[in-house]
């Protein structure tokens, strides 16, 4: 019995190599197959620049959150900085613990450019530049 099956699985094995692609002549036909137009010399081609996509945390290099937090009390606004992760929304400065009381007493504005994609090392600088300001901004607001 264990003489009949090895043949058997030799002839499968080798069968399962053979080459399936069709040949160069029983390929699609020229007449249907289209080149790619060409690229003119002069033309300039533009790659992606992925600054635009956290450009709008610029702001944060020159921002001072204790006088934004100020100025913000003094025309009413108590909404607290926040940024959204896959677990929700996540407030610098405030205990994880304390959200729901938080929430109850302060809305919330979301900062720009604070996904889950970090675009380079500038991007990641400032996001953390970000976080810092958000928490001094937030004590502000929280504890005036």
């Amino acid at each position: 019995m264990k003489k009949q099956i090895i043949p058997i699985i030799l002839v499968l094995s080798v069968s399962a190599c053979e080459n399936t692609t069709p040949k160069t002549d029983q390929s699609i036909p020229k007449s249907t197959v289209t080149t790619p137009p060409q690229i003119e010399r002069n033309t300039k081609l533009t790659s992606y620049d992925p600054v635009e996509r956290y450009s709008e945390l610029f702001w944060v290099e020159q921002a001072n959150p204790v006088s934004d937090a100020l100025l913000a009390l003094n025309l009413g606004d108590t909404k607290l900085w926040a940024y959204n992760t896959r677990m929700g929304p996540k407030i610098p400065g405030v205990d994880d613990n304390a959200v729901a009381d938080t929430l109850r007493k302060h809305s919330l504005k979301f900062a720009p450019a604070m996904g889950d994609i970090v675009y380079s090392n500038n991007h990641l600088k400032l996001r953390l530049k970000f976080i810092e300001y958000a928490k001094q901004y937030n004590h502000e607001i929280i504890n005036r």
